[in-house]
């Protein structure tokens, strides 16, 4: 029975979404003027996996409003779902410029580094995160990791400490 249960309602939750899917169409074509339904709808195809058609959606709205950083951030994400670092590497740099006070969008940008092992620049991005949340785990052992491969054994053990323990000691 519970197996039974979860079946269905996996089922129920992917007629839902097919749901939404067609009623964010409808809605576009409806009021294609409404800026903010691209974003929403850039969502809905997102949660459907379809993270091209999301970008043409984020890309209409960054068209209209190029500084928006809610929209860049998105579109930086669909980018690197749909395995284009590159077009993300522009994305969070910019969003950075106008905001360097979001954590995030340092560890972001990280980890894009990371990917392409340019150690010296992931591991920069993740210290302006680490400023501003010092004890975060994941953060602490992916600065260690940068450390490690940067050939710092002393400080790689300093931050795979800190991610274990919370403390800078």
């Amino acid at each position: 029975q519970p197996g039974e249960r979860r079946a269905n309602s996996w089922t129920s939750w992917k007629t839902a979404s097919r749901s939404l899917y067609e009623t964010g169409k409808t809605l576009l074509a409806i009021d294609r003027y409404n800026a903010e339904n691209l974003l929403d709808f850039a969502e809905v195809c997102k949660s459907q996996k379809k993270y091209l058609e999301a970008r043409r959606y984020t890309g209409r709205y960054l068209q209209c409003f190029p500084d928006s950083e809610k929209a860049l951030f998105m579109d930086s994400r669909l980018a690197l779902l749909s395995e284009n670092k590159d077009d993300a590497l522009v994305e969070m740099s910019q969003i950075i410029e106008q905001n360097s006070s979001n954590p995030e969008y340092f560890v972001m940008r990280g980890e894009i580094y990371y990917g392409y092992e340019m150690w010296d620049l992931a591991a920069y991005d993740f210290s302006m995160a680490l400023d501003i949340t010092p004890y975060d785990a994941r953060l602490n052992y992916l600065m260690g990791m940068c450390r490690y491969y940067q050939a710092s054994d002393d400080k790689a053990c300093f931050y795979w400490r800190r991610a274990a323990t919370g403390k800078s000691r």
